[in-house]
């Protein structure tokens, strides 16, 4: 008789994206990694990390495990700096095979929004709120360059991302 000689197939990387683009207003994206070689799957698992060395990139999970199954990766992009264009990278290792996703993000102009306008004081009133607000992207630095007499305001300058500053 003759032995029979099995020869276990190693895994294959698939990664759903080759590129990520992220446009103003959106702070993630969302790719998936599997095992393309369905004859590897039922011998030997995928096993792979996500790392990147840019800064305004987190990712989620950072690594995994794959037979049969597809793992999602969530990408959160930090888009509180300066407002333009940035490239980074993602790169996926593995058992079987690696891969490196250049992302290309853009971040939005900081918007300036004041609430409210104008006040009225009546006789009694001696305190108002003053909103300064950001609806862009990039961080907003503001500072109160003219009171009127007998005006006074908790703080004349601050910064603004995502939040409101109330003064």
């Amino acid at each position: 008789y003759k032995p029979v000689i099995i020869d276990e197939a190693d895994p294959t990387l698939a990664v759903s994206v080759s590129s990520l683009t992220i446009p103003a207003g959106l702070s993630y994206s969302t790719f998936t990694i599997s095992n393309s070689d369905s004859d590897a799957a039922s011998y030997k698992a995928l096993t792979w990390t996500a790392t990147t060395e840019t800064s305004w990139i987190s990712l989620s999970p950072v690594s995994g495990e794959s037979n049969e199954d597809i793992d999602t990766v969530t990408a959160t992009y930090d888009k509180s700096g300066v407002a333009g264009a940035y490239t980074g990278s993602i790169a996926i290792a593995s058992n079987g095979g690696s891969a490196a996703i250049p992302v290309a993000l853009t971040i939005s102009e900081a918007v300036l929004g004041v609430s409210p306008i104008t006040f009225t004081f009546e006789t009694e009133e001696d305190s108002k709120n003053l909103y300064i607000t950001n609806t862009g992207e990039s961080t907003l630095t503001w500072t109160i360059t003219s009171i009127g007499d007998n005006i006074s305001v908790d703080s004349d300058s601050g910064t603004a991302t995502n939040e409101t500053d109330t003064i």
